[in-house]
């Protein structure tokens, strides 16, 4: 007699999927300690949280009802993940992951011909769902660029930018960086803070 293989849990099937490979495992305990979906309830995104954070958290398998495989749900669910994702990437381990996908080059590489294939990270223009998708910022030239193919198709607000500060931090010394070039890093012709610069700053008036 062969016993059943149980079945995947929602985020097991998730990061497998096109668009979830480029997403950080987000711990468990992190998404079930409520302190870290505050306000994800009142979330427009989200029509069905309860529903959706029962399935992150595997409490629902992609097999138990029809009803709970529902589009809605799925939706759902993929908005809680992502939002949720957002702020875990804003932690040490969740920017260790970040890294690790960043250090392969899964992001794609700079555009610009004078940065020589420098590897990008993921940037969110906006931290507010169904707004823009997802872009990709150079650490060498400190330009925004727009996504291509699958990485567009996934919203910016799952990866927002606040989490640059952070990753910097850690990882400043450890980016493969070409030589550096005096660009403004601008987005639609305007120029916005350049995170790893402030970061520079703060350094020294310490």
């Amino acid at each position: 007699m062969h016993l059943m293989e149980e079945p995947e849990n929602w985020v097991d099937r998730f990061l497998k999927s096109k668009i979830g490979r480029y997403f950080v495992r987000v711990d468990q305990d992190y998404i079930k300690d409520q302190f870290n979906t505050f306000g994800l309830k009142n979330e427009r995104a989200i029509d069905n949280f309860k529903a959706a954070y029962d399935m992150v958290q595997g409490r629902i398998k992609p097999s138990t009802s029809d009803d709970q495989r529902s589009p809605e749900y799925e939706r759902s669910a993929y908005y809680l993940y992502g939002l949720i994702h957002r702020r875990f990437i804003q932690t040490q381990q969740g920017c260790k992951e970040l890294y690790e996908k960043y250090e392969k080059g899964e992001y794609g590489k700079c555009p610009l011909i004078s940065c020589h294939g420098t590897y990008c990270l993921p940037y969110g223009t906006s931290e507010h769902p169904k707004e823009r998708g997802l872009c990709i910022y150079c650490p060498n030239c400190h330009e925004v660029y727009n996504a291509e193919d699958v990485l567009d198709s996934i919203d910016g607000a799952f990866f927002g930018q606040s989490y640059l500060m952070i990753f910097f931090h850690f990882y400043s010394n450890k980016l493969k960086i070409n030589t550096p070039i005096p660009i403004e890093l601008r987005l639609f012709g305007f120029k916005i803070e350049d995170p790893q610069l402030t970061e520079d700053e703060t350094e020294e008036e310490e």
